[in-house]
């Protein structure tokens, strides 16, 4: 993403993207740290002896991975963002499956 971003900002077309395909990278992005933040959080809660945090935080990263599957095709992949777009449009039940997967999970902790 860094690296799209830099390239499109030589070329000056940052400013040329649409608004849309911003939207979705920011959404890439935020789903990815989502799953960074549970991978550190699991890792910490078994190194203190919480084996259970360990389970649950793995649990949600495997729906992060889904969502992210459903929309590039690979579980984890950096090669959706490409310069001056993306690869994919974004599937229009993925963007429904978000909010059905990500909230609901909330009220079970």
């Amino acid at each position: 993403m860094a690296y799209a971003l830099a390239v499109e900002k030589l070329l000056g077309i940052d400013r040329q993207l649409p608004p849309r395909c911003q939207f979705i990278r920011v959404i890439c992005c935020e789903l990815a740290r989502i799953s960074a933040h549970l991978l550190g959080l699991g890792s910490f809660g078994m190194d203190v002896g919480a084996l259970t945090v360990f389970l649950l935080t793995f649990t949600e990263r495997e729906k992060i991975y889904n969502l992210c599957e459903s929309l590039t095709g690979a579980r984890f992949t950096t090669s959706y963002t490409r310069i001056g777009g993306l690869f994919a449009r974004f599937a229009a039940r993925l963007g429904r499956a978000m909010p059905e997967v990500l909230p609901r999970s909330r009220g079970e902790y």
